[in-house]
């Protein structure tokens, strides 16, 4: 089993892919130019998409798995940025 981390931050996008013991098997990092949400959904689609990735082999079940819980997971970061932007608009 795989684990991911991401990190969507003000300026950049940082993942980790983890195996069952903590070790760490990939990390990405890249400025997001504004973009949070598209950066963080392209890098996930692509580590589990990718050989060696969290869906295994390339062309595996990895990008139809992902795809399933995909619309979700955009619209809790989605909900997530929009709170976080809310609180900032409230404490300035």
């Amino acid at each position: 089993m795989k684990f991911i981390g991401l990190d969507a931050g003000s300026v950049s996008v940082k993942l980790v892919v983890l195996d069952e013991n903590r070790n760490k098997l990939h990390t990405h990092y890249e400025r997001h130019r504004g973009r949070p949400l598209a950066s963080a959904l392209r890098l996930l689609k692509e580590i589990v998409g990718s050989e060696g990735g969290v869906g295994g082999q390339a062309g595996s079940n990895g990008p139809q798995a992902i795809d399933q819980f995909l619309p979700q997971l955009q619209a809790s970061l989605l909900f997530v940025h929009k709170s976080l932007k809310v609180l900032a608009q409230t404490m300035f």
